[in-house]
Parts: C-alpha cells; structure tokens; sequence
C-alpha cells in the first residue's frame, strides 16, 4: 500500500518550519491554482485535516532562496504554505481540477494588485489570475471548502469598490489552457 500511495505522490514532505511552512520535493509537475489532498506517511500518523476540507488550491510556492515561482517541476524542492500542519514525510497529491471553485469578476483595472494583496492576505485560500488587466477582469480559484469565506469577503469588498460577480463555476474541468 505505501508502494500505491507514492505512485500518486505529486510532492513529498522533506522538512517543516516552524512558521508552518513545508519544505517538498516536486515528484510530478505543480503550479499555482492547481489543487492537492493532503496524505499522511504512515496511516498511524494523526492527520488534522478533516473530512470535510479535502483539498487546498496551491496559492504560493517559493524557491529554495525565498523567491515566487508559479510552476515546479520534477526533481526541484521548494517551500509550500499547507492549510494544515504535516510532517515530514507526508506527500501531497494533485487533484483534477474538477470539483475547484472559479469565481469571475469584474473590477477596476487599478484595483488588481489591491484585490490581489486582500486575496493573498486571507490564509491562502484561493488565488486570483488576471484574464484580462484592460477591463479588469479576474478569476479566483479555491477550494469549494472556502466558498462561505470567498463570498463574504467579496460582498463586505463590495460595500468599498466596485466589484461585480459575473460567474460563480463548480467543478471546473479545464482551468489551464
């Protein structure tokens, strides 16, 4: 059975630090807005995750010398935030991006980076991309576990710019081109 499981390892759990921050080593491709399970070493391993919180949208990765990249490939380590604590030896595993959350929006095109800065500040959990910068238009991918949270705070944001929804998408089968 571990034989099976790190077949589907996308990533494994190399070190933690203690901010929370993972240090993993990349077994098959990962990028920003893709959307991993979490799988503990050992199924004696306590695993904090629950049931109903299966997966987390990959919001940041970092190189090994502190710097944003979007896309890691195979064989590379880089630093990753998870949702939860793990251990050492945990792996992560990619899902299919069915079963994500897409939220579009329009904003002002001057207001990107700040919605962007609001996004990142709210504990990872989703991601915003840019689909076109010359009429604001953006998308913001997470996990259906943070729908509650996404539209709250889109709806108090609403009450201090303009923002309007345009889409709200479950089970998105093709987010990447």
């Amino acid at each position: 059975m571990q034989g099976e499981r790190c077949a589907n390892a996308t990533a494994t759990v190399l070190r933690t630090f203690p901010d929370g921050r993972v240090f993993i080593e990349i077994r098959k491709d990962l990028a920003i807005g893709e959307m991993v399970r979490y799988n503990p070493a050992k199924e004696k391993t306590p695993h904090l995750l629950p049931p109903d919180h299966p997966a987390q949208v990959i919001c940041l990765l970092e190189s090994e010398d502190g710097n944003r990249i979007y896309r890691a490939t195979r064989g590379e380590r880089v630093i990753f935030r998870p949702a939860v604590p793990l251990c050492p030896g945990d792996w992560l595993e990619k899902l299919s991006v069915e079963g994500c959350l897409r939220i579009e929006a329009v904003i002002r095109p001057e207001d990107i980076c700040f919605l962007n800065g609001v996004v990142e500040g709210h504990a990872d959990m989703a991601v915003l991309r840019t689909l076109d910068s010359s009429v604001g238009l953006v998308e913001l991918l997470a996990s259906p576990f943070y729908e509650e949270e996404i539209r709250q705070l889109l709806f108090s944001l609403q009450k201090k710019m303009p923002l309007e929804i345009k889409a709200i998408v479950h089970d998105v089968t093709s987010i990447f081109l």
